[in-house]
């Protein structure tokens, strides 16, 4: 007998606070995406090695808060205006 992809009732009701997950690893693809889109060589030559990876198997992911924390040390800072 196959599983219904719907959740149960019992356990929606118990877990309706849970906020959605967001996923810790994307793959290469994916980065390239969430980082702007950059070319891929630029994003294997450039960007990568400044990443936490992770290798499951033949495939390699990105660590989704190492390219928050890229982000968030090359963003500019606002110029103080008078």
């Amino acid at each position: 007998m196959p599983q219904s992809a719907v959740a149960p009732t019992a356990y929606l009701e118990r877990h309706e606070s849970v906020p959605p997950l967001k996923p810790a690893l994307a793959s290469i693809n994916a980065a390239r995406a969430y980082m702007g889109g950059p070319s891929r060589s630029k994003f294997y030559a450039d960007i990568l090695p400044l990443l936490d990876t992770v290798k499951f198997g033949n495939r390699n992911f990105v660590v989704v808060m190492s390219m928050d924390r890229l982000i968030e040390a090359r963003r500019s800072k606002p110029v103080d205006t008078p």
